[in-house]
């Protein structure tokens, strides 16, 4: 039996199969629910507003909010409005094809990289200055073995 957030649960809400041809995705899927379904709903509609990376997209979305059967709510409209402002103030992001033509550019303006020899970066962690423990397969820690910067959870020295 499925449950009340599966998609077999909501076969009656609205679609708008153009958009999602035009966008990759139907905004009616986050935003045809009554109420946005609950606080887990209504927080995966705001985190997929905040991730609209268009105008265009944002305007596409409010045109559905305002479209379904049950009329728009002004809370839906005003985060797509937000999130307009905030593309408008700081800019849209690049398509992935708009950051590899920007990346080849960069690359072609500097042959000198090829030159340089291939390395192998360390995990983010190094990079930040957390140290990697090197264990071998067969040393044994014992109870009471601590590393020696180690410390306890509550921010004391380990002992």
């Amino acid at each position: 039996m499925p449950s009340e957030n599966s998609p077999a649960d909501h076969d009656d809400r609205e679609e708008f199969p153009r958009l999602r041809d035009d966008l990759g995705e139907d905004p009616a899927r986050f935003l045809d629910r009554d109420e946005l379904g609950g606080p887990d709903a209504m927080m995966l509609a705001k985190a997929r507003i905040r991730g609209i990376d268009s105008i265009a997209t944002a305007r596409a979305w409010i045109a559905v909010e305002r479209a379904l059967d049950r009329g728009p709510r002004d809370a839906v409209i005003s985060l797509l409005e937000n999130r307009i402002d905030d593309l408008e103030a700081n800019g849209e992001r690049p398509s992935r094809e708009q950051l590899q033509a920007a990346a080849d550019s960069i690359r072609d303006q500097h042959p000198e990289w090829d030159d340089l020899p291939e390395r192998d970066l360390p995990c983010w962690a190094e990079r930040v200055g957390i140290p990697a423990w090197e264990r071998s397969d067969d040393a044994e820690q014992t109870e009471g073995d601590a590393t020696p910067d180690a410390v306890a959870t509550d921010g004391g020295d380990a002992e």
